[in-house]
């Protein structure tokens, strides 16, 4: 008998046709809300928009796995599936160098104001000299977070010819900072304090909700730009705001939000902040890749 399969989120066309070839697949987040279909689903599959609560978990008997296409699992709860010994997977690899690439895309975008020349050009007018930029050779960016995209984020900066500072206090092992050419910061503070650019790439949990708070946005350099793509939590959205608003930073560039998909208003009135609805993955190759990999788990795990 075919394990039956529920995919609440899109997956890539081709991950969901190999799925057929070994699966009964279902397709449709509502049908988590039919108790009395969800306690015959041996797998769900999910992406960042449906939550696999504890709930979901215990309404669903014959639940034996659980797959994220993506990396992030703070949206499964994972301590229920262990619970229940039901086996959580995930593709941390597949997102990695579009989430990088994601980081310089939005920077560059800010830091040579290419949206407003844009409209500006698209109005009819040709302002050369109030679209001055700033580069980011020979500029100090810091890395928060140095796991797969803290590394891929590295190595890009590295090509941009900046000055690379990272920190991530379970990554200790010095050859893996030296060979992507990063100082290895010993705490936060030094990130923070130094650099022109960082980027956050760590996962939302009790220790980083807030990591970026009122206290130590007030001790970042004047003309700072942060990049967020990890998840919204980490920095304190209120006193990101009022940073912004008084100009104590340079600028923001937010992917993800503390409440999405409906973020603070207060971020659409702001000149100083780029906003993207959490794309950084969202490419054509991540998502096949993402979708390929918890394929091959999921199949693996019931063919063995």
């Amino acid at each position: 008998m075919y394990p039956k399969i529920l995919i609440c989120d899109e997956i890539d066309e081709e991950a969901t046709d190999k799925l057929k070839e070994f699966a009964d697949v279902e397709i449709g987040k509502e049908k988590l809300n039919d108790l009395e279909k969800l306690q015959n689903y041996d797998c769900l599959i999910v992406r960042s928009a449906t939550k696999i609560t504890k709930d979901v978990i215990a309404n669903a008997k014959n639940l034996k796995i659980i797959a994220r296409a993506g990396a992030g699992l703070d949206n499964v709860d994972v301590v229920a599936a262990k619970g229940r010994n039901i086996k959580v997977v995930n593709a941390p690899d597949s997102l990695t160098i579009s989430v990088a690439e994601m980081v310089f895309g939005s920077l560059l975008a800010m830091i040579r104001k290419i949206s407003e020349a844009d409209k500006s050009m698209k109005e009819g007018k040709w302002e050369k000299k109030k679209f001055e930029g700033r580069e980011i050779c020979k500029k100090n960016f810091g890395i928060i977070g140095f796991g797969r995209i803290g590394r891929n984020v590295a190595a890009i900066a590295n090509g941009f010819g900046a000055n690379v500072f990272a920190y991530d206090p379970l990554i200790t092992d010095e050859k893996i900072y030296e060979n992507l050419n990063a100082r290895h910061c010993k705490n936060i503070d030094e990130i923070l304090k130094q650099c022109d650019f960082f980027s956050i790439h760590v996962p939302l949990m009790n220790e980083t909700r807030n990591l970026i708070n009122a206290d130590n946005i007030k001790t970042l350099k004047k003309n700072v730009i942060m990049i967020n793509t990890s998840r919204g939590g980490i920095i304190n959205e209120l006193a990101l705001i009022g940073a912004l608003k008084s100009k104590l930073i340079g600028g923001v560039c937010l992917d993800v939000f503390e409440n999405e998909p409906n973020p603070n208003p207060e971020f659409r009135n702001l000149e100083n902040v780029i906003l993207t609805p959490h794309i950084a993955s969202a490419t054509e190759e991540a998502q096949k890749r993402a979708g390929m990999d918890v394929v091959v788990q999921i199949e693996k795990f019931f063919k063995g």
